[in-house]
């Protein structure tokens, strides 16, 4: 009588709760419970209950996290760069990494380096933002802006690029195997 009147208290959650977990009314119910009970159409309905009541079960837990963690790895890149880090940068590129640079041309890994280590560009700010992420086949996709701001060849300059960054899932971390950047409008 006291899980019933739980139940009754807590509202259509605890009787989703209750219905998937039976007696372990404080599990959170999990993916493949949820399509196994109660279907697809009721699992859009419970996920929406779910959503509306905060809780999120551990499959979407572990997918917002790996979103984080592929969109920091790009960041972590910016930063190596910032920094001219060569180390860093080939711990997160891959050693075939490819850049399609704002002019259009494709650079390689070792040219990069190379322009790191001469100095050619020395950046003030080197920041990612309004960044998402979505995942194909154990590869990222994360999509976003960066902006700019340093000096080149003796030239000042301010730009925002927006990129295209592809991910590998390289032994539990991530590696970027190819960006594209296109030179949005100035600020």
């Amino acid at each position: 009588m006291a899980n019933a009147r739980r139940f009754k208290d807590e509202g259509t959650l605890g009787v989703i709760r209750h219905e998937l977990n039976g007696e372990n009314e404080d599990a959170e119910p999990t993916a493949d419970l949820l399509l196994d009970r109660l279907g697809r159409r009721g699992l859009w309905q419970a996920g929406l209950a779910l959503t509306l009541a905060g809780i999120t079960t551990p499959v979407a837990a572990a997918s917002k996290s790996r979103a984080s963690k592929a969109m920091e790895t790009t960041q972590l890149a910016c930063d190596a760069f910032k920094k001219s880090d060569i180390d860093t940068i080939k711990r997160l590129l891959r050693p075939d990494f490819t850049q399609i640079n704002t002019t259009g041309t494709v650079q390689h890994l070792p040219e990069i380096l190379d322009e790191v280590r001469i100095g050619k560009t020395v950046y003030e700010e080197f920041r990612n933002h309004s960044m998402s992420a979505k995942f194909v086949n154990g590869v990222a996709i994360v999509v976003g802006i960066t902006s700019l701001r340093g000096q080149s060849s003796n030239r000042t300059f301010q730009v925002d690029v927006r990129f295209t960054d592809i991910l590998e899932d390289s032994a539990g971390y991530w590696r970027l195997v190819t960006s594209h950047v296109t030179k949005l409008p100035d600020r």
